[in-house]
């Protein structure tokens, strides 16, 4: 799987990285250009499991880029969600079919209004999934 990668905060040589998905020993310094990073990934992920969640947000206006991996054989669908203070509903979802022979899926808010403790959070839908899911969310608080 060459040239799937994922971005990544490094807390503690405190730089940027690449992970290489095909190769999770390969990380390649990175330049930050994001107020925000997290990464996380779940082996055999059940139905509905949060794979990546912000955690409470400042309220502002942002760019969020989301990239979605996996390396199970069969279509599965992933999905981000913007959640509201509560984390208890969505105010804004988007799903996105994704499988091993697809690379890194990518995917943009760009000038996304996010209220005060609202989160945005990568979400496995699908039931039954064999092998890894994987995913990054970076982003930056561009107005408030």
């Amino acid at each position: 799987m060459p040239g799937a990668y994922l971005w990544g905060y490094d807390r503690e040589n405190k730089v940027w990285v690449r992970l290489s998905v095909s190769d999770k020993g390969d990380l390649t310094p990175f330049l930050p250009l994001a107020e925000g990073w997290l990464y996380d990934q779940a082996n055999n992920p059940a139905a509905n499991q949060v794979i990546v969640d912000t955690g409470q947000m400042v309220a502002g206006y942002y760019d969020v880029e989301v990239y979605m991996y996996s390396t199970s054989t069969a279509n599965h669908t992933v999905g981000v969600e913007h959640r509201n203070a509560a984390n208890a509903a969505n105010l804004y979802s988007h799903s996105a079919s994704v499988r091993d022979t697809v690379p890194a899926f990518p995917f943009c808010l760009k000038k996304h209004s996010i209220g005060g403790n609202e989160r945005i959070r990568v979400i496995n839908y699908s039931g039954g999934v064999t092998g890894w899911v994987l995913a990054t969310i970076i982003w930056r608080r561009i107005a408030t």
